[in-house]
């Protein structure tokens, strides 16, 4: 919860300071300008969660990985102990 406060805040400090940056900055912008913007940035977004996607299945796959890799080595730990036991 608190993690989330955190990158709640990091985000808003963020997104102040991009708008400081950009006062001053005010143009005017032809209709065809506006359009050609307004496209690249809905390029842009379509690419972004497509992006998502992907480290969204790359970390639910790594996170598959681990998981057989702790499960191959409690087994060994426990072939470890029984050969021991038995021994």
């Amino acid at each position: 919860m608190k993690e989330d406060k955190t990158k709640s805040k990091k985000v808003s400090e963020l997104r102040k300071r991009a708008e400081d940056a950009l006062q001053g900055k005010d143009e005017e912008l032809s209709t065809r300008d506006a359009r050609s913007l307004i496209h690249e940035l809905q390029v842009h977004q379509i690419e972004l969660e497509m992006q998502n996607e992907e480290l969204r299945r790359a970390q639910k796959n790594s996170k598959s990985r681990a998981t057989g890799i702790q499960i191959c080595m409690i087994l060994r730990l426990l072939v470890i102990f029984l050969s021991i036991r038995m021994g």
